[in-house]
């Protein structure tokens, strides 16, 4: 079994962006579903808060 997270920014894009990433990961490899759990309760810093630091 494969586990994949990703960290993005909420906005239109980035959940479109998703989406897409979604849909060809279930063709490509002929999935029914793919699991997709949403946080928004997470604080992640980003590599820029990182650097600034």
């Amino acid at each position: 079994m494969n586990n994949v997270s990703l960290f993005f920014d909420d906005t239109p894009k980035t959940e479109a962006s998703i989406y897409n990433i979604v849909n060809k990961y279930k063709q490509q490899f002929n999935q029914e579903s793919v699991l997709q759990v949403l946080d928004e309760s997470l604080d992640v810093p980003t590599v820029r808060q990182f650097l600034t630091k």
